[in-house]
C-alpha cells in the first residue's frame, strides 16, 4: 500500500512473508517453505459499509486463499475476511 506522510510517499508491505538470507529457515535442519504468491484481485465495498475494502489472492504449493481487508479507525489495514483450501 503506498500513502503520502509527510509530503513523501511511503509504501507498506500489506501481506506478505520475511525469508532469512538465501532463502533459508531461521530453524536450524528445518527447510525453508514454499513462498505464498499474492496478488491484488479487487479493490471493492465488499460489505456494503460505503469504505473500499482490498481483496488479496494467495496461490501456494496445493493451495489457494483470499484474504479480505479493511481499514480500522486508526486507517490501517486490518484483514477481516479469510477463505482458503488445499492439502
Amino acid at each position: 500500500m503506498r500513502e503520502v506522510i509527510d509530503e513523501k510517499p511511503v509504501t507498506s508491505v500489506v501481506v506478505g512473508e520475511i525469508f532469512e538470507k538465501d532463502g533459508e529457515s531461521p530453524d536450524e535442519g528445518i527447510p525453508p517453505p514454499a513462498p505464498n504468491e499474492y496478488h491484488i484481485n479487487a479493490i471493492l465495498d465488499v460489505d456494503g459499509n460505503g469504505t473500499m475494502e482490498l481483496v488479496v489472492d494467495n496461490t501456494i504449493h496445493e493451495g489457494i486463499s483470499s484474504m479480505v481487508f479493511s481499514l480500522d479507525a486508526q486507517e490501517k489495514l486490518t484483514e477481516t475476511m479469510y477463505c482458503g483450501c488445499g492439502l
